[in-house]
């Protein structure tokens, strides 16, 4: 009888719980399209753009196309490679400290000029930064990505760890192409 009434007791307890968890939302920008033909379109004036919008134009193309975190893009050292290439190298788990030296932006700086970037392509203000994150693996599956294909390419937090650290990068390029089109 006691154990009953403890199971019972465990339910009732649950219930007020549950009914104060928020519903996990799925933020898109809806328009991320329109994100990349503004992107497209100061491609051609680079040289004549503030520092701060030419900040905010490349950590956004890194985080629509790398699909990273803010956090993750402000820790990454970047390489320059031959034949006018860039690799962004991030660390894939906490504490792991890169020794970068002379960062110019600080995380604040960063997150306002993407902000400063998403305002001028007319995106409303409510989003942040995180969901040109989300709304570049909901046009994936739009595209039809599998589920497979998304979480080796982004590095879900619900895809198996084994695969994010031993899976090579360089074959998300059928993905990172689906999201090109427009």
């Amino acid at each position: 009888m006691e154990k009953i009434n403890g199971v019972a007791l465990q339910q009732i307890m649950k219930k007020p719980q549950a009914g104060m968890r928020k519903s996990i939302k799925e933020q898109y920008v809806q328009n991320s399209d329109q994100l990349q033909k503004y992107i497209k379109s100061k491609s051609d004036q680079k040289t004549q753009l503030s520092e701060i919008k030419f900040l905010g134009i490349v950590i956004a193309i890194i985080i629509r196309y790398s699909t990273l975190r803010l956090i993750e893009v402000h820790k990454a050292m970047v390489l320059k490679l031959p034949k006018g290439c860039w690799q962004v190298k991030t660390a894939m788990f906490k504490g792991h400290d890169a020794g970068v030296t002379n960062r110019v932006a600080s995380y604040e700086q960063t997150s306002k000029a993407v902000h400063i970037v998403m305002k001028a392509c007319k995106i409303p203000t409510g989003y942040i930064v995180t969901s040109i994150k989300s709304s570049s693996m909901t046009k994936s599956i739009d595209q039809g990505a599998t589920k497979t294909e998304i979480n080796r390419a982004t590095r879900y937090r619900n895809g198996s760890q084994a695969v994010a650290n031993h899976y090579d990068k360089n074959l998300n390029d059928k993905i990172r192409t689906r999201q090109a089109k427009l």
